[in-house]
């Protein structure tokens, strides 16, 4: 494989200035901001579903369905959430062909209202929209990656935005062509701003004895963000930010396969621990780790950490992680045959590590395919499930459920929450035909 330079670290800022405002609208009595997902602002949070393929969004209320469709390109390809003008329903940004979709809340659900912002030409990929409040005045901004650059659109009040094109490092142009950045949002250093950190997706594979293409990192100020620089540390293929041991500091967990050249078989799921002065101590689990379910693996898989999600499952006050290894394999051993049933395509599965006072540990770690008992479906090859994960609050009782993509059979699995831990029965199965629709890879895309 090719080894890409990053031919320099410098900032080049500014490329294009956007100044986005919706119309004066009514607005009545101020209400809570709502949480993310929370597009009826009945204290739930909802499920949404990208569906590229079909240029739409499928939005589950519990037992109210919804279809959001455009006539984008690519409408759909990448989610997120907030509650944008502090109005108490939730809002959704859908990413498509050069622009982003906001979709605001109301008290029915998504509705009519809409902000279309342009991105460019380039569609945005998968894992490329994050939301925060980067200049700490309490409305949430938006940020958007295509190709060798990001958008920050800064929220100034009742849904005004202003846009600013930023290009974070000049690549090589070979890898400029293939290349986007996973945007992380959370704030590492305590300062109640929300701070960036990009993960050149693609770039992560280092030469021997090189340390691979950094992440890079833009704090928040009063004034937004700042530069994005290089933080010395490796890229990851996806990334997730929550306070992992209860310091008050977000953590950056990352993941994916080849983050070493060492190990291009192993997928590993990075801890970066976030301190005043930015990161501090790393630790690293991969299905080599003792207490990871299944570490008994002869061959242990390359994508363990394709998918993060993150959430507290328990209420003690810890971020917890589920890992999505979409490619696993579920083999059987047996005393006389040994390993059995490995030459076979994996269906996948979730990992879950629960965080702690000392951060993430491996302490009554939990493992679930579509085999495990009570889990709906029957665990075929090529399943994909753990390919999307979301914890949301399905049931407004502050513990999380989750949500888990298995495209390859085109269903959405929810997994129960009881009494702060994942279980597989009491378990459900989102499918698309309960939005009308026929879409075969439904669940490759789950807004987080």
């Amino acid at each position: 494989m090719t080894r890409h330079r990053l031919l320099t670290a410098a900032v080049a800022v500014t490329a294009a200035t956007t100044a986005i405002s919706l119309p004066a609208t009514a607005h009545a009595a101020p209400r809570k901001p709502a949480r993310a997902h929370d597009f009826n602002g009945d204290g739930r949070q909802d499920i949404a579903v990208g569906v590229p393929a079909k240029r739409t969004v499928a939005v589950s209320y519990g037992r109210k369905k919804q279809k959001l469709t455009s006539g984008r390109t690519g409408f759909g390809t990448a989610l997120a959430s907030a509650d944008f003008d502090r109005d108490g329903y939730a809002d959704l940004a859908v990413a498509g062909q050069g622009a982003v979709t906001l979709v605001y809340g109301t008290s029915k659900g998504l509705g009519k209202r809409k902000l279309i912002i342009a991105v460019g030409a380039g569609t945005i990929a998968a894992k490329s929209l994050a939301t925060g409040d980067f200049d700490g005045d309490r409305n949430i901004d938006l940020v958007a990656t295509a190709g060798d650059a990001y958008w920050v659109f800064r929220n100034t009040g009742r849904g005004r935005f202003q846009g600013t094109r930023t290009v974070p490092v000049v690549l090589d142009a070979e890898l400029a062509q293939t290349s986007t950045y996973a945007p992380v949002a959370g704030d590492f250093n305590g300062d109640r701003r929300t701070d960036l950190v990009l993960l050149p997706g693609g770039t992560s594979r280092s030469g021997p004895g090189e340390s691979g293409d950094p992440i890079l990192r833009a704090d928040g100020s009063p004034t937004g963000l700042g530069p994005a620089v290089a933080t010395g540390r490796t890229a990851g293929d996806t990334g997730v930010a929550g306070d992992l041991n209860g310091d008050g500091y977000a953590d950056l967990v990352r993941g994916g396969n080849m983050l070493r050249w060492d190990s291009p078989d192993r997928g590993d799921v990075i801890i970066s621990y976030g301190g005043a002065n930015g990161f501090t101590r790393e630790r690293i689990f991969n299905q080599d780790t003792p207490g990871v379910p299944w570490a008994v693996l002869p061959d242990t898989s390359e994508n363990f950490g394709d998918a993060l999600a993150i959430g507290d499952l328990n209420k003690d006050g810890y971020a917890d992680v589920v890992v999505g290894d979409p490619f696993d394999k579920d083999g059987r051993y047996d005393p006389k045959k040994g390993y059995t049933g490995f030459d076979r395509p994996g269906y996948g599965s979730v990992t879950v590590l629960y965080g702690s006072r000392s951060g993430l540990t491996t302490k009554r770690a939990q493992r679930f395919t579509l085999g495990s008992r009570g889990v709906p479906g029957k665990g075929r090859d090529r399943d994909g499930f753990g390919t999307a994960l979301a914890l949301l609050d399905l049931g407004g009782d502050r513990r999380p459920e989750l949500v888990a993509g298995a495209p390859g059979i085109g269903t959405v699995v929810i997994l129960r929450n009881l009494k702060g831990r994942l279980s597989g029965p009491g378990s459900t199965a989102l499918r698309p035909s309960a939005f009308k629709l026929r879409a075969p890879a439904f669940g490759t895309v789950v807004s987080r």
